[in-house]
């Protein structure tokens, strides 16, 4: 006899699909924000890098030409992510002695913690 079920879902299913659902969802962002989304961001930035790559100027100039080149992707391109690129101290794209950073939101928030940006680093020698 199945007295005391009052519905056809008993409440703590519910509790542990949603749960299980919840797990799920963040688990495909984090692989979404993580190997999916980066890739597009580094290609882009090596794409705008090889225009550079066999020009012999010097240091200032090969920065001038990445940076011009990565202006003309970023004014053709389509991905929204790409589109969104800042880099970490303000410019599109910060310069080290060796190597190029980009910096690109995410679309992995959580609710106290806030949006969390992942910063690229591209070795590559200028």
């Amino acid at each position: 006899m199945i007295g005391n079920r009052r519905g056809a879902i008993r409440p703590g299913c519910l509790i542990w699909g949603a749960l299980i659902l919840l797990v799920v969802v963040m688990a495909w962002k984090m692989i979404d924000f993580h190997l999916l989304r980066p890739a597009s961001v580094r290609a882009a930035l090596n794409d705008s890098y090889d225009a550079v790559r066999t020009f012999r100027g010097t240091e200032v100039q090969r920065r001038t030409a990445c940076r011009d080149a990565w202006e003309e992707l970023r004014s053709t391109t389509k991905n929204e992510l790409v589109l969104a690129c800042r880099g970490p101290l303000g410019n599109d794209l910060t310069f080290t002695d060796e190597s190029v950073y980009v910096a690109y939101p995410d679309t992995l928030h959580f609710p106290l913690i806030g949006s969390y940006h992942k910063v690229f680093r591209v070795g590559r020698p200028f």
